[in-house]
């Protein structure tokens, strides 16, 4: 079983730890309003760095096929306004980049539990040995 999860990174440089709360309360409110109802969203989690100076939003998708269906069908528009009523008074610069997962090392994780991927060589499965 190959390995489907989709994630699209949000990086957000701040001036400090009051902009990166400001910014994650109000991205958090918009990823409940504007993302978390399509099909194949799984999660949002927000990294503040411990220097004040960044935060990321690492949005979790079941599979690169759900992050594209809603990029095709949300409310672009509308979210896009919400976005810049949220950063509105705020200093901060975003840049988002999309991934695929690759590989899963956990601590299960052992000698010949990974298997290439056909199409590109990559690892599929879970990452977790198998027996």
């Amino acid at each position: 079983m190959a390995i489907e999860e989709f994630f699209s990174i949000i990086d957000y440089i701040v001036d400090g730890p009051q902009t990166q709360e400001a910014v994650i309360s109000a991205f958090a409110d918009i990823q409940r309003q504007w993302v978390a109802p399509y099909p194949g969203y799984l999660s949002a989690q927000f990294l503040a760095s411990a220097d004040g100076t960044r935060v990321k939003c690492i949005v979790r998708w079941a599979s690169e096929a759900d992050f594209a269906h809603f990029e095709d069908v949300s409310d672009t528009k509308g979210r896009s306004e919400a976005i810049q009523q949220a950063l509105r008074g705020l200093s901060c610069t975003a840049e988002r980049r999309s991934f695929k997962l690759v590989r899963v090392v956990d601590p299960q994780t052992g000698p010949g539990a990974y298997q290439p991927d056909e199409a590109c060589g990559l690892p599929r499965g879970n990452g977790r040995a198998t027996s």
